[in-house]
């Protein structure tokens, strides 16, 4: 002011998340009299949320496990979580966002994964939790060889390789196990003296299949030596 005395009109305008006691538009009277006047009005104001946050927890069994894996909130990377983990993320407008997390090839996800969470308005900021449970198989294993020897002239022991890579020595009548190598097929090879054969089939094929635990496949070479 100043404003003249007599009728005036005052209106607050205020943001889309808040509301204003009614009225609003409302008249106020300045009165005429001996002094200046000075008329209050008060506006009562209240506001609601904009925006909230998403609480992202992992829930990860099985083997294999990774350490973390890679999360998205509305197509955006936002990230590593660990593999059993809860965090926050936000703040994030009120309304449906999408969050989807990305998981190593032995791993699966529950449905559903993208999934939509929505953050609700409120008198205070909302935080919304969701759980992606996660389940990992094997990606490796182990290869238990043994040898069965008989005959005369028995070598002390033989040597094995693995996938054409030398991998020691075993006795001529032992069990060892080797590993852990990725699963699916390798190759086992014994080498042995002159004087001893080795039934077939050598080298051979060994599988190492996946599961829920991690696996260990047994293969025999039967020696006999003169």
């Amino acid at each position: 002011g100043p404003y003249a005395v007599g009728d005036h009109t005052v209106e607050l305008t205020v943001a889309a998340n808040c509301t204003v006691t009614a009225p609003n538009p409302r008249t106020i009277t300045i009165p005429t009299g001996a002094t200046q006047q000075t008329v209050a009005t008060t506006f009562t104001v209240t506001c609601i949320a904009t925006e909230g946050f998403i609480e992202v927890t992992t829930a990860s069994s099985g083997v294999n496990v990774p350490f973390a894996y890679d999360l998205t909130i509305d197509g955006s990377p936002v990230g590593t979580i660990g593999s059993n983990q809860t965090f926050t993320y936000g703040p994030y407008p009120i309304g449906d966002r999408t969050v989807e997390l990305t998981v190593a090839a032995n791993c699966t996800v529950t449905a559903p994964n993208p999934r939509t969470v929505t953050i609700p308005t409120g008198a205070t900021q909302q935080t919304v939790a969701t759980t992606f449970t996660v389940t990992c198989i094997a990606t490796e294993g182990f290869i238990e060889v043994t040898t069965a020897s008989s005959g005369v002239n028995v070598p002390f022991a033989y040597d094995l390789t693995i996938d054409g890579s030398p991998v020691g020595t075993i006795g001529p009548s032992q069990t060892f196990t080797y590993g852990p190598y990725a699963v699916g097929d390798h190759t086992v090879e014994l080498t042995v003296a002159a004087n001893c054969t080795v039934t077939a089939p050598n080298p051979r094929t060994v599988t190492i299949p996946t599961g829920a635990t991690q696996q260990t496949v047994a293969t025999t070479f039967v020696i006999g030596c003169t």
